[in-house]
């Protein structure tokens, strides 16, 4: 009961958070607009050539096509190991959290910075795909890596690996120039929000 009131609480604050996210962007805040733009000054300051190399490739690894063969691989490798459960919730998650992000950009149409820009991007900027996309495709893996009895210490290097993953993927974005930070924040949080709502719903009919 403790812990799923503690996932209610995480869905309803990531939510929230979006929300705000969003409303700020789509009504053209200047504190948002002013830290988006004092944020990714400052990252282009401190771009170097090894740094550039890094992120790029990073950043690379989870364009559209890389994270279909991504999902595609943890989906078939939980099949292959019989947790069918965990293949349709991975699922569900995967291609909603994709429709969702696709919606929603195209509701805000937020256009993509214009200057210092490393790599350039199609489509719209709000809220970041490759921020949502980490988070769905490698983040929900957390779910049945939690479910697998696991050592502890195993648990928790497991969990620091993608939440770095996560967090270095989501700055990729805005040292490449292909995102403001606000629209990475938005990714992160839209991809939390799908994950948690279908792990409760999947918790729900397991009761039932």
């Amino acid at each position: 009961m403790q812990h799923s009131r503690k996932q209610t609480y995480m869905f309803w604050l990531f939510f929230l958070l979006f929300l705000i996210d969003w409303l700020l962007v789509a009504t053209h805040n200047p504190f948002v607009l002013n830290s988006d733009h004092a944020i990714r000054e400052l990252v282009n300051l401190h771009r170097t050539g090894s740094l550039t190399f890094f992120f790029t490739h990073l950043t690379k690894l989870f364009n559209p096509m890389p994270s279909v063969i991504w999902a595609v691989l943890i989906g078939a490798s939980l099949v292959l190991s019989r947790r069918f459960k965990f293949t349709i919730l991975y699922c569900l998650i995967v291609f909603s959290g994709t429709f969702f992000n696709m919606i929603i950009k195209h509701i805000v149409l937020r256009p993509r910075p214009q200057h210092d820009i490393l790599m350039h991007y199609a489509g719209y900027s709000f809220p970041s795909g490759h921020s949502s996309g980490v988070v769905l495709v490698i983040g929900s893996t957390l779910l049945f890596l939690w479910a697998s009895h696991q050592t502890k210490y195993l648990e928790i290097f497991e969990t620091c690996l993608i939440i770095a993953l996560i967090l270095l993927v989501g700055f990729s974005r805005i040292y490449v120039g292909a995102h403001y930070p606000s629209d990475v924040l938005g990714g992160w949080c839209l991809g939390a929000i799908v994950i948690l709502f279908w792990q409760r719903i999947f918790q729900i009919l397991k009761k039932d």
